[in-house]
């Protein structure tokens, strides 16, 4: 349902994230930091066949790490978090 890219320089660094919607239904992709007790940081709503990108800032400790979700309305899968 989607791919992330994490980006390898700079203090915060960047965690983004694109998906891409290759049927009817909607998608979303969210982002969660654990700095937020897991609220989302940043996300984004796809359209059918339609694609979408979001990011967030991300640090190399454990209490700055960031994960993704993401969901068709009737699937959903999420990724480990990463520092």
């Amino acid at each position: 349902m989607g791919k992330l890219h994490l980006d390898g320089g700079g203090s915060p660094n960047s965690a983004t994230a694109d998906v891409q919607s290759t049927g009817p239904n909607t998608c979303w992709l969210a982002f969660w930091q654990r700095t937020t007790s897991g609220k989302t940081s940043q996300g984004v709503r796809v359209s059918p066949y339609s694609s979408g990108g979001a990011g967030s800032p991300y640090y190399h400790d454990s209490t700055h790490q960031v994960a993704i979700s993401i969901s068709n309305g009737v699937q959903e899968a999420g990724s480990n978090w990463y520092n």
